[in-house]
């Protein structure tokens, strides 16, 4: 039977991350494809590549290098296009995928041809050293826990994203969608990412329901100066500009034409989800300089980004199950002994 899902890995150098990710897929995969799309400055080292060789399933593609997002959005347009599979997963080499989860996604998506796509639970996590040197799972944290998108109408569902904004990046989505998604991102917006992000993750809900199970779909490593670090100062300079605000107008635009919702509610709703947030309790006690006024909203959007996203209403705990996911990818980096 042919595979239905591609993983695809978008990768931007950490060579030692990468190997991590193919050992670990290799380990646990369930006999999905899994599609390497490099961006990065050189190729994979030989080491690499020839365990790639060895394995039927796993494709690699060395694309340009990502030197801004727009060459980045590119990317994934062009390795959406490559693959062939009904469903795709996107992950990073700082990820672990927990396959089961896949799995038991892939038999809802095949249950339920309305779905657009199916996801699980996400925490992040940091890596430490033992007294023996050996590397282990600590301040596993829930980044995006169970928000169901799969309401029946396009308007409510679009509601209740944008009062639940979550990246639907990591969800197991329909390929040929995404496609669309992409293409008529790629028309608008040019360098602002994060609008084009939010453009596409709408559309995702527009197309069809998003079914969320309670289990873990991913484990996301936090790593200083990784690519989402720098997104905080990304948004700060984009605030800056002058067609912002002009932008944000034609992104609800767009989204308001498509699920006949009024125009200026859905500009609300998605100012107050997602920028007031981040700028709202600002004081300024003196006239400041741009580099202390950059450097205050940049302490705002990290308070709000990396810290107030895990303050969910009903107290979290760390279930059994995660700490059975926990310990197995422990095990996993005691074997396989890698220096990050």
């Amino acid at each position: 039977m042919k595979p239905e899902l591609t993983i695809i890995l978008l990768l931007k150098e950490r060579q030692s991350y990468t190997s991590r990710f193919i050992e670990y897929y290799l380990k646990n995969n369930l006999g999905y494809n899994l599609f390497i799309s490099d961006g990065s400055k050189r190729k994979l080292e030989p080491k690499i590549l020839n365990k790639i060789k060895k394995n039927s399933k796993i494709t690699y593609r060395k694309f340009r290098e990502d030197k801004n997002y727009k060459i980045y959005h590119k990317k994934i347009l062009l390795s959406l296009q490559m693959v062939k599979t009904k469903f795709v997963c996107f992950a990073c080499n700082d990820d672990f995928l927990i396959y089961p989860t896949l799995y038991k996604c892939m038999r809802i998506l095949k249950k339920d041809k309305k779905l657009n796509g199916a996801g699980g639970t996400i925490y992040n996590f940091s890596l430490k050293r033992d007294l023996k040197s050996n590397f282990y799972l600590s301040d596993v944290k829930p980044l995006y826990l169970r928000n169901n998108f799969n309401q029946s109408s396009k308007i409510t569902r679009v509601k209740y994203f944008l009062k639940n904004f979550k990246s639907t990046m990591h969800y197991i989505m329909n390929r040929k969608n995404l496609i669309k998604c992409y293409k008529e991102s790629s028309k608008h917006f040019h360098f602002n990412i994060e609008l084009k992000d939010h453009f596409i993750d709408l559309n995702n809900i527009i197309i069809g329901g998003i079914k969320i199970i309670n289990s873990p779909i991913l484990f996301h490593e936090a790593i200083p100066n990784s690519e989402s670090s720098k997104r905080p100062n990304l948004i700060i300079n984009n605030l800056g500009k002058k067609n912002f605000i002009e932008d944000v107008i034609k992104l609800s635009k767009l989204i308001s034409n498509k699920i006949k919702m009024d125009n200026l509610e859905l500009f609300k709703e998605y100012y107050s989800n997602s920028l007031h947030p981040i700028m709202k309790n600002i004081e300024f006690k003196r006239e400041l300089g741009s580099k202390e006024i950059l450097n205050m909203i940049n302490k705002k959007i990290n308070r709000r980004l990396f810290f107030k996203k895990n303050n969910f209403k009903n107290k979290v705990v760390i279930n059994k199950k995660v700490k059975t996911i926990v310990n197995d990818i422990n095990n996993f980096l005691i074997k396989n002994k890698h220096e990050i």
